[in-house]
């Protein structure tokens, strides 16, 4: 039975937890601390599979809490229930929480976070690797300039300007988002000199799809230099295939934005766990066993389960979830074109252009005729034919 561990000073917040979600008391083994330390002790005597808490709280606020929690209980999903927020607060918090729910909390929306944390810790039934992933020091919860992009954009205030402000507070981020849009993979008309350009060609979706995928990677792979730049352009690869073969712009834009963050669980599996990934690497150089095969035997998991998993604990649209866990997916189990059989089919076009993992797997063209995708197919392999379009693996 699922362990959830709610945390708050106000006992009438509490209660009404208690009460709002009795109807799951039958799947759900729930407890409730008063404060930090009690909340400690609780998971001294118990661990659990979610810590929910409130975030002002004297003595321990939650920031410290689920600071504590990530060592002492790492696999636990950690998850802020506040109110109000000051700036330094939210900037700690955002260190350590996954996801964050607002006072008032609708049950209903309580429950379905509760739910679907749960489901996505079913991806990885294996304690350890979820350990590992859950409190590992170099993986952000959310990375930070992600998150004050989102804030901005739901008040309804986002500007060109406001949103170039934020962005150009991390030197480093600007810097990668101008070489990105400058690359030929977005062929504007001209040069881009400034983020508000970048900002006002691409669009608020993409460019913050682009901030996203650069935090990420930075975060996870900062031991490998190398290893950034080839994920990077593979990412880059993937989402424009992706978006160049659907239709509606919302597709579109999150057809991108899956691209992008595809391979992000074999990332971690190379930052959190080297000595594995190199074993998995030198099974495939072999031809012992496919990527898949040779993560599923060493881990009990693949990086499409994995990358789905922190993606999910980083609260993104369910679509991306989706299509980045069946990235790897049988063809078979594709029966329309969407948002997921698109990233599948541009991650194995990307590979097939390196002879990368899948090469010698693509989409079969039954399937593309089915979609109507065997023109454009054709047309994508012979641009990647004529151009040097990056390295890495899908």
């Amino acid at each position: 039975m699922a362990r959830i561990l709610f945390v708050d000073d106000e006992q009438r917040i509490l209660d009404g937890l208690r009460l709002s979600l009795r109807g799951r008391r039958k799947v759900w083994d729930m407890a409730f601390a008063a404060s930090g330390s009690d909340a400690l002790a609780e998971l001294e005597r118990q661990p659990a599979d979610i810590v929910v808490s409130d975030m002002r709280m004297p003595r321990m606020d939650g920031a410290e809490l689920l600071t504590r929690v990530a060592k002492q209980c790492p696999g636990a999903a950690r998850i802020v229930l506040s109110g109000h927020m000051d700036e330094s607060a939210a900037m700690r918090a955002a260190g350590v929480a996954h996801r964050y729910l607002t006072k008032p909390c609708p049950p209903e929306r309580m429950e379905a976070a509760l739910a679907r944390t749960l489901e996505l810790q079913e991806l990885l039934r294996d304690q350890r690797i979820r350990n590992v992933l859950g409190g590992a020091v170099t993986l952000p919860p959310s990375p930070k300039l992600y998150q004050e992009l989102n804030r901005l954009l739901a008040s309804g205030k986002a500007s060109i300007e406001s949103i170039s402000a934020v962005m150009e507070q991390d030197v480093s981020m600007s810097a990668k988002v101008l070489q990105l849009v400058n690359t030929a993979f977005f062929a504007l008309p001209r040069k881009i000199s400034s983020v508000a350009q970048a900002v006002s060609y691409l669009g608020f979706g993409t460019v913050k799809s682009l901030v996203l995928a650069h935090s990420l990677f930075s975060e996870i792979s900062a031991r490998d230099a190398d290893q950034i730049e080839r994920a990077q352009r593979s990412a880059l690869l993937t989402a424009r295939l992706a978006q160049r073969l659907l239709r509606d712009e919302a597709s579109r834009q999150i057809a991108f934005t899956a691209g992008l963050l595809h391979h992000i669980g074999a990332l971690s599996i190379a930052a959190q766990m080297p000595d594995v990934a190199r074993a998995i690497a030198e099974r495939v150089a072999s031809g012992e066993e496919t990527v898949l095969e040779a993560e599923r035997s060493r881990l009990g998991a693949t990086h499409p389960e994995i990358g789905a998993y922190l993606l999910g604990l980083w609260d993104l649209p369910h679509d991306i979830i989706e299509a980045v866990a069946g990235h790897h997916a049988d063809w078979d189990q594709f029966t329309a074109l969407n948002v997921g059989s698109a990233v599948a089919i541009a991650a194995s076009l990307s590979a097939c252009d390196r002879g990368g993992a899948g090469a010698s797997d693509g989409p079969p063209p039954a399937l593309l005729e089915s979609f109507g995708l065997s023109e454009i197919v054709a047309t994508l392999r012979s641009e990647l034919l004529s151009t040097d379009a990056g390295a890495g693996a899908s």
